[in-house]
């Protein structure tokens, strides 16, 4: 990586406005719809209709609620992936002086769509399996449903509302800006990309290793835990190496 790069790597990999309002519009919607769905576990519970003592049973109804709320939290998230796409895209355009359109190709959003459902599906399904084991633990320590009651709106859906709201929000946003920003990559022309890791302590240590890695337009980086992405926070990489993931990407002019 050249040298202004390295100088300016704090504004490199620093998210855009574009980029923080869209994480902000998704914490937002996706708290609406958390809302929705945690008042309908709640009502299940006061309704005796959670079958507190058998896992399996319980882990089905848990999922039958969920199911009920699947598209919203689709839709919160295809809308942020599209929208952060656009801000990485748009960013990358005027940090690097990219001479080409801000304009996301239909055939791209419509993966973005795709990888936006997936994460949606897997956030909501461990959401899922965290409150059946919430539910459960309480249940073996003794409390009855008021207290798994409070138990849940006192520590476990405002923890949901907030760490993972948070959460869900940095990891697809830097999948969907990342993917955002090599489309104008490519698009300008730049016969290669280089992984810019985020300079701190909570960057991983196999996001260290990757740093300053340059690989042709169409190929993959190799973090240092082995994994292979075409991008920081490809969703092809294992959640232990893309969760939080604050790195970015440069073009590269020469290989």
């Amino acid at each position: 990586m050249c040298d202004v790069c390295a100088a300016n790597r704090h504004l490199l990999t620093k998210a855009s406005p574009p980029e923080e309002r869209a994480e902000e519009r998704f914490i937002e919607a996706f708290i609406d719809v958390l809302q929705e769905w945690h008042d309908d576990i709640l009502a299940a519970l006061g309704t005796e209709q959670l079958p507190l003592a058998r896992d399996r049973a319980l882990r089905r109804a848990l999922g039958r609620i969920f199911e009920t709320h699947r598209e919203s939290f689709r839709a919160s998230y295809e809308a942020f992936y599209e929208d952060a796409a656009a801000a990485g895209r748009a960013t990358a355009i005027q940090r690097h002086d990219l001479d080409v359109s801000d304009e996301l190709r239909d055939a791209l959003v419509r993966r973005l769509q795709r990888q936006a459902r997936d994460a949606a599906d897997a956030v909501g399904e461990r959401m899922t399996d965290d409150v059946t084991e919430a539910i459960r633990d309480a249940f073996d320590d003794g409390l009855g449903a008021p207290a798994i009651e409070d138990a849940l709106k006192n520590d476990v859906f405002p923890m949901m509302r907030g760490y993972e709201a948070e959460r869900a929000a940095r990891t697809g946003g830097t999948t969907a800006s990342n993917r955002g920003a090599l489309s104008s990559i490519s698009d300008a022309g730049a016969p290669g990309k280089t992984w810019l890791a985020t300079d701190g302590p909570r960057t991983r240590e196999s996001h260290e290793d990757a740093d300053n890695q340059t690989v042709p337009i169409g190929g993959t980086f190799t973090t240092g835990a082995g994994n292979s992405a075409r991008y920081p926070g490809d969703p092809s990489l294992p959640l232990s190496d893309r969760m939080q993931c604050r790195c970015g990407l440069a073009p590269a002019w020469t290989l």
